[in-house]
């Protein structure tokens, strides 16, 4: 046990949570909480928790925003997303960007098909922060959705994967706060490249990824479901 603290103690993440904090002064609490799931029987699996999700995103009145540490659609799903952005309500998706991603295979998904997710008419935003974020959470008008769900074809059908959907304003406001302090080191996504914003700057990537992205963000595509 003493070991295996002493491991826990020496990674730089143990540094982000110090220890001594007071938990239950840091809990909100919340009215209603919903548990969505993939089923998690031994056959072939459908894409349940994909699909309440999508249904939640197209009852939207006022907003929809994703937080997703990669995108790698099916065309199913790109259609879903095209749909609610039909709806003229703000749509937004924050995920990783590629120099950012230590997901190479998603990263490379996400080059080569960067603009058909843009055609959507979803309001991409890249993040740039010192690390990669793996954060995977939604604000669907005054619900907080959080949990282990990405917004690719592998988690669409895994039955490990879960959201939990929470209603009441404190959680709420706690999840936008954190995301919007995300936000405010991404940089928003355009066909011509990136919109300019004060303090933030696009990271450059070299070796290995410069040399790996041109190949397998082309080797990936027969095998996107995977991804």
């Amino acid at each position: 046990m003493a070991a295996a603290a002493g491991e826990l103690r020496a990674r730089p993440a143990y540094a982000l949570t110090p220890a001594g904090l007071d938990y239950e002064a840091m809990t909100v609490p919340v009215e209603k909480a919903t548990l969505l799931t993939n089923p998690t029987g031994i056959f072939a699996k459908e894409p349940t928790l994909w699909w309440h999700l999508q249904q939640l995103m197209e009852g939207a009145r006022d907003r929809v925003y994703l937080q997703t540490p990669y995108a790698v659609p099916s065309a199913a799903m790109y259609d879903g997303l095209a749909r609610v952005a039909e709806k003229g309500i703000p749509f937004e998706m924050q995920l990783n960007s590629v120099a950012v991603g230590d997901n190479l295979v998603a990263s490379s998904d996400y080059l080569t098909n960067r603009s058909r997710l843009l055609d959507t008419g979803v309001t991409v935003w890249e993040w740039f922060g010192d690390y990669s974020s793996h954060g995977k959470a939604a604000l669907i008008d005054d619900l907080a959705v959080v949990g282990s769900y990405n917004f690719d074809m592998r988690s669409t059908y895994l039955d490990t994967e879960m959201m939990l959907v929470f209603y009441g304003d404190a959680f709420y406001d706690l999840l936008e706060a954190n995301l919007m302090e995300m936000e405010a080191q991404c940089l928003q996504v355009s066909e011509e490249g990136y919109l300019p914003r004060a303090g933030v700057e696009p990271k450059t990537y070299g070796p290995p990824k410069s040399i790996l992205y041109p190949v397998t963000q082309w080797l990936s595509q027969p095998f996107r479901f995977l991804i």
